[in-house]
């Protein structure tokens, strides 16, 4: 939208510099004005392309003949200053079609613009000229005969500022592209960091969880091995001194032993299911299967 705004600024300007300096509106200066607006319009659509620069060579090739037009060259220079670099172009097709492998035709193609680029790359004046091109047509009316020069030297400082005003529109549409680059480049980033953060934050979590049930295992362990070897010690005891008891004829001793025992044996029973239940929950099933899965990977068959 700018750029159109731009671009209708400068046609007025062109417009009030031809009616300043006089310029007769014949079919010659209409068909002028019709071809500029055209050119604008084709060069904005083919910006990206290689070849887009031809059309306003074109138009400034015919204005040299046709003096009348170059009241239209602030249009013209800044399209000309917002043509994106021959070399960086042909560089970006010969890439493209080099990847996508395309026929040997299209593949010479390729080769040819790569070719055009190196040469860009190695005479970088090429490029320059090519948007600086639109000064020939002015150099041209400057020279002529009967030509009015300080009209032209007004042209001329109009023409620059369109020129001028092409290379901040360019330098501020690369300036904005490559801010949407770096945003998504940031974007891109702060999402891997995001993923890396909660699988880290994961594996946190389970080894947090596996270090829990570990300790729940150990002091399962030991609860057996200490506890239910005492317990077992007491029964066996219980047992015995009831089995004395009864032999002496101790009624009293026996039915105390026997309530001793009953005691024991609940509690020895309460032991187990305990240290079964932190046995159940101090093992993963789970986890243990996926490091089993996990040991296998990479590991091809046969």
């Amino acid at each position: 939208m700018r750029v159109l705004a731009e671009m209708g600024l400068l046609l007025v300007l062109g417009l009030a510099l031809a009616w300043l300096v006089g310029l007769r509106s014949d079919g010659v200066f209409i068909a002028g004005l019709l071809l500029a607006v055209s050119v604008a319009g084709l060069v904005e659509w083919l910006r990206p392309a290689q070849w887009s620069w031809v059309l306003c060579t074109a138009y400034l090739v015919i204005a040299v003949a046709v003096p009348s037009w170059c009241a239209f060259m602030p249009l013209i220079a800044y399209d000309t200053a917002r043509l994106p670099a021959l070399a960086s172009t042909g560089a970006r097709a010969g890439a493209r079609t080099a990847a996508s492998g395309r026929s040997p035709s299209v593949s010479r193609t390729a080769a040819s613009r790569r070719s055009l680029a190196d040469a860009m790359r190695s005479a970088p004046w090429l490029s320059a000229a090519a948007r600086w091109i639109w000064v020939l047509p002015l150099i041209a009316l400057w020279f002529a005969r009967g030509t009015d020069r300080l009209q032209t030297l007004v042209m001329t400082l109009v023409a620059l500022l369109g020129f001028v005003l092409g290379r901040a529109r360019a330098s501020s549409d690369e300036a904005r592209r490559a801010l949407l680059h770096a945003q998504d480049r940031a974007r891109e980033s702060s999402r891997a960091t995001r993923s890396r953060i909660a699988d880290i934050d994961e594996e946190r979590a389970q080894s947090i969880r596996m270090a829990t049930l570990g300790e729940r295992t150990r002091i399962a362990r030991e609860i057996h091995d200490n506890v239910g070897h005492l317990l077992t010690r007491a029964i066996m005891q219980a047992q015995a001194g009831k089995t004395v008891a009864k032999a002496t004829n101790d009624t009293v001793a026996a039915q105390g032993f026997a309530t001793l025992g009953a005691t024991l044996d609940d509690a020895m029973t309460m032991v187990r299911r305990s240290v079964h239940d932190l046995e159940d929950d101090g093992t993963d099933f789970a986890a243990q299967i996926d490091d089993a899965v996990t040991s296998f990977d990479g590991i091809s068959p046969g």
